[in-house]
């Protein structure tokens, strides 16, 4: 409680005379001018009340008053003047500036009333004022606790909205890496700052979030095969942030949903991997097959599966077809491409095995392993569904002795109308003749099949095909060399070459 009061009086007589009545009730602080009273008031206070005398040298007690109110106006300001200075009191109190005025000789007893209601009011004014600011600190406290209930609703509703697009985003996730980045970048939005590690069976997919700082223990979620006993795979996610937070067991059970999620998925893709495998060796055996009928080996259907593999990587690199070339597609047409001349199983022997030159009937029959191929790998699309490399096989099959100008078979299309994996096919499959021993020629050497290749840049294939396989093509000759059918194969054509 404020029970400090300043008495302003330019006479000690008077000074004393109201000390005295009000020093056993009041704390008194005493000045002899109002710029000494402001000093006073600067150091001392504030002041429950001030009472001051009007008629002082220097600055009068109505202008000391009027600078009481403005610095501190909570202050009770009480005036003592004489008849002579009634006009000029009357008008502070009207200014607000006075809260009562005495006329002098003032009574003790008035003296003593007027300060007690004085420091009542202050009094009741600082209460009031405190209970304001309690109100307002209650307010914006309650202001606070509702934005910040608001803040995390709208947070674990984001994180459900987040889980349930990440389930459809899982639809879209065609191999166990897509499956891995998905749920990393799900996992590095929902809880930013930590590390991370997702793996599947030998494959592994990293993305360390962010650096973490201190002691570091990981929170471990198995990502559990779906209907079968055992793991597909692990998460594990920092238990500590960079800023030291701990995962909480909402943060826990929402990793755990991500987790079962994932598994799913993961499993989904195992398993349509495995489909692909058996139903690709199936194809690939019939393949197999046709290329023995022609006098080819393994060994040819390996080495154009490299090529392809080689072009399309150096397509990518190149900024081309960024979009369609993924690490999947180039999966799919290293699966694809050696099922290029599986229709050749339809062409007679004495058509396929003929040493001399085919008649122009012959010449459309053997034409016809095209369409052959397509037709049955077509077959095989609508019993086993739309597995990403039939689809390209299929493509490859009937479409990968198309001319970039149009002057290629089956349909004579031309230009991008010739699916993107048929002219890479195109490529290395000619590359590959060339270089290779046939009955009825000897193999050129590998800068002979490049001019080649070169010279018909534009014509017989796409120009950016041709591109890639040129920035690569040294690679390709090593393929070649690691791969040939017979080591004489290819002593003799480097030996031509030198």
């Amino acid at each position: 409680m404020n029970r400090r009061v300043l008495i302003v009086d330019d006479v000690p007589e008077v000074l004393d005379a109201i000390e005295e009545i009000l020093s056993d009730s009041f704390e008194i602080h005493r000045a002899e001018s109002g710029k000494e009273a402001l000093d006073v008031s600067q150091r001392c206070g504030p002041f429950a009340l001030v009472l001051t005398d009007n008629d002082m040298p220097g600055m009068s007690g109505i202008e000391f008053l009027l600078v009481m109110q403005r610095r501190w106006p909570d202050t009770t300001r009480i005036m003592l003047t004489g008849r002579a200075d009634y006009a000029a009191a009357i008008q502070a109190l009207h200014e607000g500036a006075v809260f009562r005025f005495l006329t002098k000789p003032a009574e003790a007893k008035a003296v003593v009333e007027a300060i007690q209601d004085g420091v009542t009011r202050y009094e009741k004014i600082a209460a009031e004022r405190l209970l304001t600011e309690q109100l307002q600190f209650s307010r914006e406290s309650l202001l606070d606790m509702n934005s910040t209930l608001e803040r995390r609703l709208d947070d674990q509703l984001a994180r459900i909205r987040r889980i349930h697009e990440f389930s459809f985003e899982l639809k879209n996730a065609h191999t166990l890496d897509a499956v891995a980045k998905t749920t990393a970048e799900t996992c590095a939005g929902l809880f930013p700052g930590r590390g991370l590690t997702i793996s599947f069976e030998d494959e592994m997919f990293r993305r360390t979030v962010e650096e973490n700082h201190g002691e570091i223990s990981d929170h471990v979620v198995d990502l559990a095969l779906s209907g079968l006993e055992g793991t597909i795979g692990c998460l594990k996610v920092d238990t500590f942030d960079n800023r030291g937070t701990v995962l909480s067991e909402g943060d826990r059970e929402i990793l755990n949903a991500l987790a079962s999620l994932a598994g799913v998925a993961a499993n989904s893709q195992v398993l349509r991997r495995e489909r692909e495998r058996a139903q690709h060796a199936t194809i690939y055996a019939l393949a197999r097959l046709a290329e023995e009928r022609d006098d080819e080996t393994a060994r040819h259907l390996e080495r154009v599966s490299d090529y392809c593999r080689l072009i399309a990587i150096g397509m990518r690199e190149n900024g081309h077809e960024v979009e369609t070339i993924t690490d999947a597609w180039i999966e799919d047409i290293a699966l694809a491409a050696p099922l290029h001349d599986i229709g050749k199983v339809g062409i007679p022997d004495a058509i396929l095995l003929k040493p001399a030159k085919l008649t122009e009937v012959e010449w459309g029959t053997m034409k016809a392993h095209t369409t052959i191929g397509a037709e049955t790998l077509r077959n095989v699309l609508e019993s086993a569904g739309e597995l990403g490399f039939l689809r390209m096989a299929y493509e490859i099959s009937w479409c990968h002795h198309e001319r970039w100008d149009g002057a290629g078979y089956p349909r004579g299309i031309q230009g991008e109308e010739i699916p993107l994996a048929a002219r890479i096919v195109a490529l290395a499959d000619v590359y590959d003749a060339l270089t290779t021993r046939r009955p009825y020629k000897e193999p050129w050497t590998h800068e002979d099949s490049v001019a080649y290749i070169r010279e018909q840049r534009g014509a017989q294939f796409d120009s950016r095909v041709v591109d890639a396989f040129l920035q690569n093509e040294r690679r390709a000759d090593e393929i070649r060399a690691l791969k040939a059918d017979m080591p004489e194969d290819f002593r003799a054509t480097s030996e031509r070459s030198a």
